[in-house]
């Protein structure tokens, strides 16, 4: 079944549907959890449920799958396994020709011995910078997560609360509840000073509050489009204040002025 005809919301919910199976390798047979990851609500999801399902195979128990992008996910993984163990035979390959080859073909093996690669190992080390080591202590997701997070306090304390936090969401549902929470009266207000840490917000859970955004409308919203007052179309504000329609209905002059001018470009030929 093609996507061609689909509209933009459908589009959208099934784009953020494939990002996840991407990451987690499968989306929930959950209409709840499912319209948590698309952002939009309940009734909205299942209303658009009947043109996305086909899309999607069971596969396992509450587990969905699309199959062409599961197949993709695999091939990539396989590649990027294939990648690692080529890569560490030839390091290992390496290795072994320093131990067996002297450094000068014409020389004593015993008067030239092949240096220990774990003393150049360590001597890279030493020289390297302590910076390229500490992004190390924390993890990929924790980063994401502190990248995301306005508030930077305490990221040795936050990184504790992450650890602890077992029951904490896919990384897409902390994610969205950050954006839409950077919206919120609460931490728009004085400057963010009502911004809980981000250790604080870990150990609350606080990725389940519901918020309202500064304009009123619930973070699942989507954004509206007014339409052209002669075909009725959705269009864009911009095309609204420039041409006072969409630019299909735009006509620069009137009908009666253009037929005049026409007159007159007759009469002069």
């Amino acid at each position: 079944m093609d996507t061609a005809d689909w509209d933009i919301e459908e589009v959208g919910i099934y784009t953020r549907l494939l990002f996840y199976q991407w990451v987690n390798g499968f989306i929930p047979d959950d209409m709840v959890r499912i319209s948590r990851i698309a952002g939009c609500s309940v009734k909205k999801v299942s209303n658009k449920w009947n043109y996305l399902s086909p899309k999607f195979t069971q596969k396992g128990e509450g587990k969905l799958v699309n199959l062409r992008l599961e197949e993709s996910r695999i091939k990539q993984q396989e590649f990027i396994n294939s990648s690692i163990e080529s890569g560490r035979r030839g390091g290992l390959k390496t290795q072994e020709t320093r131990r067996t080859q002297p450094s000068d073909p014409l020389s004593d093996p015993t008067k030239y011995p092949t240096p220990d690669p774990s003393s150049e190992i360590k001597a890279l080390q030493s020289s390297s910078s302590s910076s390229v080591f500490k992004d190390k202590t924390y993890t990929e997701d924790f980063l994401n997560f502190w990248d995301a997070y306005p508030k930077k306090i305490g990221k040795k304390a936050a990184f504790k609360s992450w650890q602890n936090a077992k029951d904490k969401p896919p990384m897409i549902i902390i994610i969205n509840a950050i954006s839409n929470q950077k919206r919120s009266d609460q931490w728009l207000n004085s400057r963010g000073q009502y911004i809980p840490n981000p250790a604080t917000w870990l150990n609350q859970g606080r990725w389940d509050d519901e918020t309202n955004t500064r304009s009123g409308n619930p973070p699942d919203v989507k954004q509206t489009f007014p339409n052209c007052p002669n075909c009725k179309k959705e269009t864009t504000k911009a095309d609204i204040d420039k041409f006072g329609s969409c630019p299909g209905c735009f006509n620069p002059m009137p009908e009666d002025k253009l037929k005049e001018l026409l007159g007159n470009i007759g009469k002069k030929i």
